[in-house]
């Protein structure tokens, strides 16, 4: 994780506020379900599926 982190700092990648990203911050992107293309609307959960 950190040398995720190292590598993502290193490409100039910021948080939303402009901050400097953390294991912390990056851990909560990636148990983001929105990033894996899963958005949830009351009881409904549609999964969006990208194909190159």
């Amino acid at each position: 994780m950190k040398e995720m982190v190292d590598y993502l700092k290193l490409k100039g990648v910021r948080t939303k506020n402009n901050g400097e990203i953390s294991i912390n911050s990056l851990t909560r992107m990636l148990h983001n379900r929105k990033y894996i293309g899963e958005y949830k609307y009351r009881d409904v959960v549609c999964l969006t599926v990208f194909l190159q």
